[in-house]
């Protein structure tokens, strides 16, 4: 039984515009991140492109719809991949252009009122197929992580709406046998309507994945992390604090942590306000994460306090990093306006046995408040 070209042409028509009002109602719901417009934009032009040509096929208008059609297919490839390259962080090139005009021109100026459906289909083929590497080792390529299962979905549906293009190609330049949009055969409708529908179903699918997967990302990031210090938050730093000091006792290692203030902050914040007080925050948050160790876990404590956690660490090798930690702090360049440099307090406890997080921290903080009396800008061991 085979195919109704007339049935795969409405169903593709159909599937394009709902994936259209898909990206559309993500643009809406999500306007702060510019992909989701070029997404929308992208998706519309594919779905113009893809109807078109049906109100003029039988018509003398016919092959003036197809270069409009086709260059709208092109564009919408283009703006999909400036899309992916806005979603990676990275801005879109001026190449996409040229891209659209080339096709425009030479399709619409030289072949679109000629009958070598030949040559129309081989430039048609063409510009597919750079738009839709161009996606591919975008989204191959990403923000240098690994990929992803639905970075791994939008490069196989790409591949999908591909094939069906290069084939027609190849048959047309192999034995000249046309695929008009009206044969009612198997194969034509699988290559003109069904295959181009998937791909084009499926990389939706895929580019929305990808976009909660880097949302929800951002969530679980948010709900660990400060957000001014891009260091650990209070309650991740505890929960990985316990974590540890449980490793350490079942292996019988010692633990240390350093208690971290920032010497006469408020004044910082009197004299030159809060937003020069978070530039000396975020300041000595960046100079003591560059100060640690890749094993130590660091993060902000609440206010102008930091805490880490520096596993199979002892007491000694703890003071040898406090030392570091404070010279690195008076090398930073002080905010304008304040007059004097930067400087921190440390206290340091050290488990060497099994002990509670709240009774470790607790020795930190009396060392801490030592160091404080004892001048500031040094470390006290508990």
């Amino acid at each position: 039984m085979e195919f109704q070209a007339l049935t795969g042409s409405v169903a593709f028509a159909v599937t394009q515009t709902a994936v259209a009002l898909f990206m559309l109602g993500l643009y809406i719901a999500a306007r702060r991140d510019a992909c989701t417009r070029y997404w929308a934009i992208a998706s519309a032009l594919v779905a113009i492109g893809v109807i078109a040509p049906f109100p003029f096929i039988g018509t003398s208008l016919r092959l003036p719809s197809m270069a409009v059609s086709n260059t709208a297919i092109v564009a919408g490839l283009v703006w999909m991949w400036w899309g992916m390259r806005v979603f990676f962080g990275r801005a879109p090139k001026a190449i996409g252009w040229w891209l659209i005009g080339a096709h425009a021109v030479i399709f619409g100026g030289i072949f679109a009122f000629v009958s070598e459906t030949q040559f129309r289909v081989i430039i048609f083929a063409v510009a597919v197929a750079i738009a839709v590497t161009l996606i591919v080792l975008e989204v191959w390529r990403g923000s240098g992580t690994p990929l992803t299962v639905a970075r791994r979905l939008v490069v196989f549906a790409y591949a999908v709406t591909l094939a069906p293009i290069i084939v027609r190609a190849a048959i047309l330049l192999g034995s000249g046998t046309r695929m008009t949009p009206l044969t009612d055969s198997t194969f034509n409708v699988m290559m003109l309507y069904l295959l181009p529908m998937a791909g084009g179903l499926l990389s939706s699918v895929g580019t929305l994945l990808m976009y909660f997967e880097r949302t929800i990302d951002e969530k679980d990031y948010l709900a660990n992390h400060d957000e001014l210090t891009r260091l650990f938050n209070r309650r991740a730093v505890i929960e990985r604090g316990m974590q540890t000091l449980a490793a350490a006792a079942r292996h019988n290692r010692a633990v240390s942590i350093l208690l971290i203030d920032i010497d006469h902050f408020k004044s910082v914040n009197d004299t030159l306000g809060h937003e020069a007080g978070d530039l000396a925050l975020s300041a000595v948050a960046t100079t003591l994460s560059a100060a640690c160790r890749r094993t130590d876990i660091i993060g902000r404590y609440g206010g102008e306090e930091f805490c880490i956690v520096c596993a199979d660490t002892t007491a000694d090798e703890a003071m040898h990093l406090s030392e570091r930690l404070l010279r690195a702090v008076e090398a930073i360049t002080p905010p304008a306006g304040l007059r004097r440099s930067l400087s921190v307090s440390i206290g340091i406890a050290t488990a060497t046995d099994e002990q509670a997080w709240d009774t470790l921290l607790k020795q930190a903080d009396r060392a801490l408040y030592a160091a404080k009396d004892a001048g500031r800008n040094r470390a006290v061991a508990a």
